[in-house]
């Protein structure tokens, strides 16, 4: 049996063109060519194993170059939302400074000591967001490895960090032991534990960590006894930057934006439940991976 020189250079054309994306070639296309010409079985072997490899690194450089469009759009709204929102105390310490130098003029000193308190207020709170902007970049890109993350002791070592006499944190007996990246598992939970605290002006505040397992997923859930979320902010509040209206000054609206970002890194899906002066739940469903344990406190 001969197998014709041109018919070669067809087989190599073909297998350059589909390395550069010029065409296609399928398992029929192989099989046509091998009765047409009685190739060897090793030789249609060999052709089945090339057009395989090259699917599979074309269909990984596609998942890229998708994955990569996608970080790029939201790189442009992220800059363009935090120049955006970091004008606004710059524009503020501005202000004071034109004050501060008006009072000098006219040696109000008493009026040069007030302005410098707001003014301090304002570099302070510039400086959270940019720490909050540092924070946000890092878990966005950040990539740990899986292991056997222990839930209930990351929520105790945040307890531990936020622990006051006017704090109370309740869990349930039984919580998993989950894979995933254990620092986005521990942030996770002190952005949700910490808001509950942080947005709760009531003689004693409660945090309730509660777990349930379904087939597929774990499904938290983070219950406070505080403000609550009006309606109209229940779909923002997880965006860079977002507060709620009459909100102490120097809070940045990072902290649910990071746990909204760790729970799509992970797969998951967040939804909220709240009512006004009662309090808000936090639901976070992270999808279940084998191998996955319980163990009981």
């Amino acid at each position: 049996m001969t197998i014709s020189v041109e018919f070669l250079k067809k087989v190599i054309q073909h297998i350059v063109d589909i390395s550069n994306d010029k065409c296609s070639i399928s398992e029929k296309d192989i099989i046509s060519a091998y009765e047409e010409n009685e190739l060897k079985a090793e030789l249609l072997s060999g052709l089945f194993f090339l057009y395989e490899t090259i699917t599979l690194h074309k269909k990984r450089l596609n998942e890229k170059n998708k994955v990569l469009e996608k970080n790029n759009i939201e790189l442009e709204e992220y800059a363009h939302l935090v120049s955006h929102d970091l004008k606004s105390p710059l524009r503020g310490i501005h202000s004071l400074s034109e004050f501060i130098e008006a009072d000098l003029e006219v040696k109000n000193y008493q009026g040069v000591t007030d302005y410098l308190i707001l003014l301090k207020k304002r570099i302070e709170k510039m400086d959270n967001m940019i720490n909050g902007v540092l924070k946000y970049s890092k878990i966005s890109k950040s990539k740990a490895p899986i292991e056997k993350v222990d839930v209930a002791k990351c929520i105790n070592e945040i307890y531990e960090t936020f622990y006051k006499s006017d704090v109370e944190l309740t869990i349930t007996n039984k919580f998993p032991l989950i894979n995933s990246e254990k620092v986005k598992i521990f942030h996770l939970f002190f952005n949700l534990i910490e808001n509950g605290i942080k947005h709760n002006s009531k003689p004693k505040k409660t945090i309730s960590v509660s777990y349930n397992d379904n087939v597929n997923d774990h499904i938290f859930y983070i219950k406070d006894n505080g403000l609550g979320i009006p309606k109209k902010y229940q779909k923002k509040i997880f965006s860079l930057f977002e507060t709620l209206d009459g909100e102490n000054k120097n809070n940045t609206g990072i902290g649910l934006s990071i746990v909204h970002k760790i729970v799509l890194g992970l797969g998951g899906t967040i939804g909220l439940e709240s009512e006004l002066k009662k309090g808000s739940t936090f639901i976070i469903t992270l999808p279940k991976n084998t191998n996955s344990e319980t163990i009981v406190l």
